[in-house]
């Protein structure tokens, strides 16, 4: 799997803005073991209920579908390899900085 969330041959969504409440009540995201995954999805998502993102063993997922307004309310921990975390692209610098003091190591 390269996409959780992907793009039709357009660059369409398959989902679109108006179906983004799916993640309305998710509480953990579990990324384990995907070699392959490169996106979540291309662009910010709302996470209103947000507490727990955990990625391991995902290396070529470079990027995470968050701005300034994702989960910053209820976001407890972002979990990962230390390296995975320094490979992580943002929008910019303030984001990175917003999210870094969620950031928990695992080894």
């Amino acid at each position: 799997m390269e996409e959780i969330i992907g793009s039709d041959e357009y660059g369409d969504s398959e989902i679109d803005q108006q179906n983004l409440s799916i993640f309305s009540r998710l509480v953990t995201l579990w990324l384990d073991d995907l070699p392959n995954l490169k996106s979540i999805y291309k662009r910010a998502l709302p996470f209103p209920s947000l507490k727990k993102i955990h990625v391991i063993r995902c290396p070529n997922l470079r990027k995470l579908p968050l701005n300034s307004n994702s989960a910053t309310n209820t976001l407890k921990e972002i979990e990962g390899h230390l390296t995975w975390w320094e490979e992580l692209e943002w929008e910019d610098d303030n984001l990175k900085r917003i999210f870094t003091p969620y950031f928990k190591e695992e080894y």
